[in-house]
């Protein structure tokens, strides 16, 4: 065979080869991160607790979002997606995870992963995969939509501790108003944002990621998510730090 197809016909193997791994090539990385536990799930919460979480490539982190109900009484109805964010442990192990919440209410866990990383020890590093969820109506997880930036900063210049009548009625009113256009601009999720909810949402996001006790850090508000937790799911918490 000339010299010159067989150096053409090399290069079409590689180049067909090249082609196969990136079609071959598997972003949610199976094998390496966490799937579901497949406990018994709460009657009709099969389907959230059973799910699989496909992974994605993020940046340094892995991504993924998980289904949970908006309406914990009616989980047959809409749905909210919660945004997962992991950066894995410093030995590539995925089987303690550290779920983190900078509270708030209305900080996002998602974004406090890096935050976190940085103030642990390496040694904490090198065993824990650090987690966040995204609490539903806040950052990545169908955030809350009220008004814009003016008027925001308007309602926050009213005074949160009002001294008289004058001072309670005008922040009441605003309080109304504001709560109003949250219904209006970002409808049914406003009103299914409560701790209550959000805590039964990590318990979901606890099983799908494979965990059998929740191990949870959280900070101000994190708190008393954690608490909330804890006390609704005693079975599942693991090491709480509040």
């Amino acid at each position: 065979m000339p010299r010159r197809l067989v150096l053409v016909s090399t290069v079409l193997a590689i180049l067909v080869l090249a082609t196969l791994v990136v079609l071959l090539r598997d972003d949610s990385d199976p094998v390496v991160l966490p799937g579901p536990t497949g406990e018994r799930a709460p009657k009709g919460l099969a389907s959230f607790y059973h799910q699989e979480p496909r992974w994605t490539s993020c940046g340094a982190y892995r991504c993924t979002r998980v289904r949970v109900p908006l309406d914990y009484a009616r989980p047959q109805g809409a749905t909210v997606r919660l945004s997962v964010r992991m950066l894995r442990a410093g030995d590539g192990d995925t089987d303690r995870l550290l779920f983190v919440n900078p509270g708030g209410p209305g900080g996002s866990a998602v974004e406090y992963v890096a935050v976190f990383a940085e103030l642990m020890s390496p040694a904490m590093r090198r065993g824990l995969s650090l987690v966040g969820v995204d609490p539903r109506g806040v950052g990545t997880s169908q955030a809350l939509e009220c008004v814009d930036a003016d008027r925001l900063d308007a309602y926050l210049d009213h005074d949160a501790t009002p001294d008289d009548p004058r001072e309670e009625s005008v922040l009441t009113d605003s309080s109304r108003k504001l709560a109003d256009a949250c219904a209006r601009e970002s409808g049914a999720i406003s009103g299914h944002m409560s701790t209550q909810e959000s805590a039964r949402d990590l318990d979901v996001v606890r099983a799908v990621l494979g965990q059998r006790r929740l191990d949870y850090y959280g900070a101000s508000y994190g708190t008393q998510l954690g608490a909330t937790y804890a006390d609704r799911f005693p079975e599942h918490a693991g090491r709480l730090v509040l």
